[in-house]
């Protein structure tokens, strides 16, 4: 995927940084923390690992279904810029959640833009505590998730 980074030349990262309470004691992410903590004269290492099973379908005709198991959006949105840079023309279809959708929905322009040129076909989103009944990606899955297939 480092390829389609280089040809996209992203110019900015988001790094999420949470904390929580637990037992009377502030908690916040390994690695989120250890990011947060770093002062701009520290610059911790970059160890890159290549992933032989985690890519998007080498054949661009095939569909491609993206679900975020709590890792995060962002190796999807790598496969959603590699394969229109290369004019893939295969269907699209993202899974996402998150916990408010007005404060949590990360890259909502981008991941929009997609939707109305085409390029992300589906869009199935769950975000779990903006309603009483709380909805996952779980639910997203067995059809209880907010469609956004009508907005286009």
């Amino acid at each position: 995927m480092l390829g389609a980074v280089a040809q996209g030349e992203p110019s900015t990262a988001l790094i999420l940084f949470m904390t929580y309470d637990c037992d009377g004691r502030r908690r916040k992410g390994v690695c989120s923390g250890f990011m947060a903590d770093q002062t701009t004269a520290e610059q911790p290492g970059l160890f890159l690992q290549p992933s032989t099973h985690f890519h998007p379908p080498s054949d661009m005709t095939r569909a491609m279904i993206m679900v975020g198991p709590g890792t995060g959006i962002a190796p999807f949105r790598g496969f959603l810029h590699d394969r229109q840079v290369h004019g893939a023309s295969g269907s699209n279809w993202l899974f996402f959640g998150e916990q408010h959708e007005a404060s949590d929905f990360s890259y909502r322009d981008e991941i929009d833009g997609w939707r109305r040129s085409g390029h992300l076909d589906r869009l199935s989103l769950a975000f779990s505590r903006d309603q009483a009944d709380k909805i996952y990606r779980t639910g997203a899955m067995s059809g209880t998730s907010i469609e956004k297939d009508d907005q286009a």
